[in-house]
């Protein structure tokens, strides 16, 4: 139960700072102009967020995709996935990026 709980807050910690850092990227002009305070908070976002994305990938995505790791980040291997051959493997990371990441990044986030 305790493992679940942990996965999840992990999930959802990623998730929130996944749609922060997209939010920024959206709007690079405001970021630029932001106060000096709201760009150290906006940096500090950036960090955790990566932490907490290099944690979902050796966690999750080695669950969700029967294999550890060979990149840092969690799109990273998404995005080699999805450039595979017709797999199971292939199959959840087009789930992963059409459901999760795709629909809130300009463009789309998995290549």
């Amino acid at each position: 139960m305790l493992i679940t709980t942990l996965i999840l807050f992990l999930i959802y910690q990623t998730w929130k700072s996944f749609l922060a850092i997209m939010s920024f990227n959206k709007n690079k002009q405001a970021v630029r102009n932001a106060t000096p305070i709201a760009k150290i908070m906006a940096y500090i976002i950036l960090i955790e967020g990566l932490i907490y994305d290099v944690l979902l990938n050796f966690i999750v995505g080695t669950i969700a995709f029967y294999e550890l790791p060979k990149e840092l980040l969690f799109t990273n291997r998404c995005s080699r996935h999805l450039k595979g051959a017709n797999s199971l493997r292939k199959h959840r990371a087009e789930w992963f990026c059409k459901n999760w990441l795709d629909p809130y990044d300009v463009g789309n986030h998995c290549k």
